[in-house]
C-alpha cells in the first residue's frame, strides 16, 4: 500500500502489505530488523493467521534449514579379510577375480598383499 510517512516506507512509498497486517495482529509496529513470515509460503496469503514475526536472522536460518539436504547414508564398513585368505586365493585367481569374489577393487587386494598386512 502506498503509505510514504510510513516508518516502514521503502523508498517508493510503498508497504508491504504483510508488514501492516502483522503489525495490525500485534498491536505495534515491525521494529528493524523484524519481518512478516509466511507460513505457507505463499506470498499473496497476507492473513492474519499465516504470518509469523522473524528477525532476519532467524527467517534466513528457517529458510535454510529447509533447503538443507538430508545426509548420505554411507553403506555399512565391511570386515576386512584376513591376509591369510588372501594369499590362499591368490594362488589360483587373477587380483581382478578375486575382487569380483570378494567385492573389492582389485587395487585393494594388491596394495594389502603389498603391504601383508
Amino acid at each position: 500500500m502506498k503509505m510514504p510517512g510510513h516508518p516502514r516506507a521503502g523508498r517508493n512509498g510503498y508497504v508491504k502489505r504483510a508488514d501492516l497486517v502483522l503489525a495490525e495482529k500485534l498491536g505495534r509496529t515491525l521494529m528493524p530488523g523484524e519481518l512478516a513470515h509466511h507460513i505457507d509460503e505463499n506470498k499473496e496469503n497476507d492473513a492474519p493467521e499465516n504470518l509469523a514475526l522473524h528477525t532476519v536472522l532467524s527467517h534466513a536460518a528457517l529458510h535454510a534449514a529447509a533447503k538443507k539436504k538430508p545426509k548420505r547414508l554411507r553403506p555399512p564398513r565391511r570386515e576386512a579379510v584376513p591376509i591369510d585368505r588372501l594369499r590362499e586365493l591368490r594362488a589360483g585367481h587373477s587380483l581382478r577375480a578375486m575382487g569380483r569374489m570378494l567385492g573389492l577393487n582389485y587395487e585393494t587386494i594388491r596394495k594389502r598383499l603389498l603391504r601383508g598386512a
